[in-house]
């Protein structure tokens, strides 16, 4: 709060209504005018009943006239004293209070040119001036959609550079982040000086040390249009991605399991000083912790505490050592995908869940990495184990009763396939299907680290994916992106099914036959499943992203299909 305060202290302008314009084609204008008469009336009688000292009231604006409601900041109820839950000195509840209530909103309904306009804004001077200057179709970016104009058009979207920063954090948001907390600092009476110095010269390294990993904000144009399947969506910006690589082709679309319910496939510039970026901050919070925060605990929990750092740093500096030598070089391919599937069914995922007469399909997740050197990789995981296996040495030699004797990370399953191997550690002890397991799948070319041994297995399987639009397929590519929806709603169904009949039927009839259920499940179900027939009209979306001569084009397939075209297929 007192961050946010001083940033409206610092620049007021923040606070101000931006000009906002929405316009809606009319055919009968006299309707229009006679409906704006009416909606003076019912306005002006509801701010009569809440006591609001405004009317709306007609202007003329241009050759238009307008119903306008005009408010301020004045009549918010300010108390003489910030609130409770609001930490800000008097001097700066009284800054904002004088900003706040020099504010102004205007609110205009108003016919022009056959269209009913609702404008929001500071004021109306941006109504006066619609149809002047150049128009917006002939900017430059927009012959970026021109081609695809001939088609069934649904929508046109255009933002300018200066909108689009200003929706997202830019290295300027950065520096002026890090000058604000250093300024909120300096008039604290809380923060030792000590911690003051040392924050306000990591704070503008920190924003420095960032800044590489931030877009650069650009002017955006596209553009919708209405297929015979759906609608197919073309985007056009100019943002600069400093972190995407277009130049390759994304192969790993082909390693995503065939056929998942969501999948989102990137390939990103190799950086391996990114790691050693963070492994710099994480040192200098490790240290901050050591400094500063070890002193402000009871002598008991300090001694706790010093205890784990003790176990901790040489860890840690081996876990530093394996990522810095052998997986950072292992993973330069730059490839990564989220998988989300539910190929595997069981009629009981846990023991003491009550068995389904239906196979009920279990979410798999899976993310999945691009390997250089297999060998590197391998290398990594072994020595992570290790570290694992010396630390809970290291915590029993502690605690002897923390962790029983002899025990250690034990050793995965190995399971060879055709192309490569999958290590498996299982749930033993929570008592869930053996199809459901830790993972780690690995190729020569891909890994997987995953929920279920069968996710891992198809995915270093080469396949090429499935239901992607035939209207897609552009390489290179750096983002390939997209959801089955009706394969969702298929995995979802056993499971609403399930959850209904748990609610009407015993324990024990779970597992028989729905037809034999004397309550009235199969009634309800009838009307549910009715539901996600109708949701299953839309069966999914892709998208795609590549670069053409610096633009980021984005393009993008949303498929539909009718109810009957479900029975028949």
């Amino acid at each position: 709060v007192q961050m946010i305060a001083a940033a409206i202290e610092e620049d007021p302008a923040m606070l101000d209504a931006p000009d906002v314009v929405l316009a809606f084609k009319v055919e009968d204008t006299e309707a229009v005018a006679t409906q704006l008469k009416r909606l003076e009336v019912f306005a002006n009688l509801a701010l009569q009943q809440a006591d609001v000292d405004r009317q709306a009231e007609w202007e003329e604006i241009g050759e238009s006239e307008f119903l306008v409601l005009k408010l301020d900041g004045s009549m918010i109820p300010w108390g003489e004293e910030a609130p409770e839950d609001m930490p800000l000195d008097e001097e700066t509840y009284e800054n904002l209070k004088e900003i706040i209530s020099a504010k102004e909103l205007a609110i205009a309904v108003g016919e022009w040119n056959g269209y009913v306009l609702v404008a929001v804004g500071a004021s109306t001077e941006h109504l006066a001036k619609l149809g002047d200057g150049d128009l917006l179709r002939d900017n430059d970016k927009f012959a970026w959609i021109t081609p695809h104009l001939d088609g069934n058009v649904v929508s046109v979207q255009y933002a300018s550079e200066k909108l689009v920063a200003q929706q997202y954090a830019t290295g300027e948001d950065l520096d002026a982040f890090a000058a604000m907390i250093n300024e909120s600092l300096e008039e604290s009476e809380e923060v030792p000086a000590e911690l003051k110095e040392r924050i306000s010269e990591d704070l503008p390294a920190l924003a420095e040390d960032l800044k590489p990993f931030i877009p650069k904000p650009g002017a955006m144009v596209g553009c919708t249009l209405m297929t015979d399947r759906g609608f197919e969506t073309y985007k056009y910006s100019w943002a600069q991605q400093p972190r995407l690589d277009a130049t390759k082709p994304l192969e790993i679309i082909s390693h995503v399991g065939g056929s998942p319910l969501v999948a989102v496939a990137a390939r990103g510039e190799s950086h391996p000083e990114d790691y050693e970026t963070l492994a710099k901050w994480v040192g200098k919070a490790i240290g901050y912790f050591e400094d500063f925060a070890l002193e402000q605990m009871d002598e008991d929990d300090r001694e706790e505490a010093e205890q784990v750092l003790e176990i901790a740093r040489p860890l840690l500096g081996r876990f530093d050592e394996a990522t810095r030598e052998h997986l950072v070089p292992a993973l330069a391919d730059g490839q990564s995908a989220l998988v989300i599937d539910a190929d595997i069914t069981s009629k009981q995922w846990q023991a003491e869940m009550p068995e389904s007469f239906h196979e009920l399909p279990m979410l798999e997740l899976g993310v999945v990495m691009g390997v250089s050197d297999a060998e590197e990789f391998k290398t990594a995981l072994r020595e992570y184990k290790s570290i694992l296996n010396d630390l809970v040495d290291a915590i029993r030699e502690a605690d002897p009763e923390s962790i029983p004797e002899g025990y250690e990370i034990p050793d995965p399953e190995k399971q060879e396939t055709s192309d490569g191997a999958v290590y498996s550690w299982r749930f033993e002890e929570a008592e869930l299907d053996e199809q459901l397991a830790l993972c780690i799948g690995l190729s020569e070319d891909y890994a997987i680290f995953g929920t279920s041994p069968a996710l891992a297995e198809r995915v270093l399987a080469e396949k090429p994916i499935e239901h992607v639009s035939e209207e897609l397929g552009g390489e290179p590519r750096a983002i390939v992106a997209g959801v089955h929806f009706a394969a969702l709603i298929d995995a979802a169904a056993p499971w609403v099914h399930y959850a209904i009949r748990a609610n009407a039927v015993q324990e024990d009839q779970l597992s028989q036959d729905p037809e034999d259920d004397p309550s009235q499940v199969g009634e309800i179900w009838s009307q549910v499943e009715t539901g996600l027939d109708i949701l299953k009209c839309f069966r999914g979306a892709w998208s795609e992203t590549r670069q053409e001569e610096g633009v980021w084009v984005t393009h993008s397939v949303a498929v539909f299909e009718d109810l009957e075209g479900e029975d028949e297929e």
